[in-house]
């Protein structure tokens, strides 16, 4: 699967959204929970793995860790559902803002991309007050 958008955001802030694991929530609606220890937030960077509940999973936590990450151009998380998901997300600027692309494996479960919440919590509102 596959989305693409031009978000009227600079591509620093939206890139910020994408590799802030606590704000997942703002472009994968179906994570109702994150885990993930204060002090890694600190370093986000290959390797730091961290805890995600979905509305696709019930109360069961899943495993998460970051797989790529090269600021401010690519980040990418693995998620161990049923199987492993891949959800990789790269940016470029452009002159209207920030070009997104959002790739993830063909999981058994994929997650909903919502790249319009992505936009709104990038120029700061909050994408949970969205229909």
């Amino acid at each position: 699967m596959d989305r693409y958008a031009t978000l009227a955001a600079p591509l620093e802030a939206v890139f910020a959204r994408l590799t802030d694991p606590a704000r997942l929530g703002d472009w994968l609606p179906q994570l109702t929970r994150v885990d993930i220890d204060p002090d890694q937030l600190l370093g986000i960077g290959i390797g730091i793995a961290f805890a995600v509940t979905t509305d696709l999973t019930g109360d069961q936590r899943v495993s998460c860790e970051v797989a790529a990450h090269e600021p401010p151009w690519l980040v990418a998380y693995r998620l161990m559902m049923t199987g492993p998901v891949l959800i990789r997300a790269t940016c470029a600027a452009h002159v209207s803002g920030t070009r997104v692309h959002v790739h993830q494996t063909d999981g058994a479960q994929p997650l909903h991309v919502d790249l319009a919440r992505l936009e709104l919590a990038a120029r700061g509102d909050d994408p949970a007050r969205t229909p």
